[in-house]
């Protein structure tokens, strides 16, 4: 990964800017205009910022119908409109960021994971525990540390 886009990423994460959600790259929020980002996400709209030709797109439930989504919030969409992303980067995002893998996989102590496992955890069985992922400072860490991996 390229290590600048990996600096700006870190510190987005840590600035309180977004607000953390897990299974997809950007999901709606209870109240109008509030969303969540997956860690992924967050790198997404960097990307947006940064004047790559990708767009974020509301789908709804009639979109998803038409598997042109697959959930209700928000996906990506490549210049051409495509392909539309709602859980991985985007070819033109990850090229951007110069990551090897649309998921940010990557080693954590010889064990294979990505970026989108740790942000999201790992489902239980039992509905009363919660999904246990990383929060956002936790995956700035990891991004510190392992960014030319990614």
């Amino acid at each position: 990964m390229k290590k600048e886009i990996a600096d700006i990423w870190v510190a987005s994460l840590r600035s309180g800017e977004f607000k953390q959600g897990r299974h997809r790259l950007t999901s709606q929020g209870q109240q109008e205009g509030e969303q969540y980002d997956c860690c992924l996400g967050v790198l997404g709209k960097l990307a947006i910022r940064a004047g790559v030709k990708v767009r974020q797109i509301e789908c709804s439930a009639d979109d998803i119908a038409q598997g042109a989504a697959s959930s209700v919030g928000y996906a990506w969409e490549s210049p051409l409109g495509l392909a539309v992303e709602t859980i991985v980067l985007s070819r033109i995002v990850q090229e951007w960021a110069g990551m090897r893998s649309d998921d940010g996989a990557l080693k954590l102590d010889g064990v294979g994971s990505s970026l989108a496992a740790e942000n999201d955890g790992e489902a239980t069985n039992d509905p009363e525990l919660p999904v246990r992922g990383k929060t956002f400072a936790q995956i700035a860490d990891i991004i510190e540390k392992y960014w030319e991996e990614l």
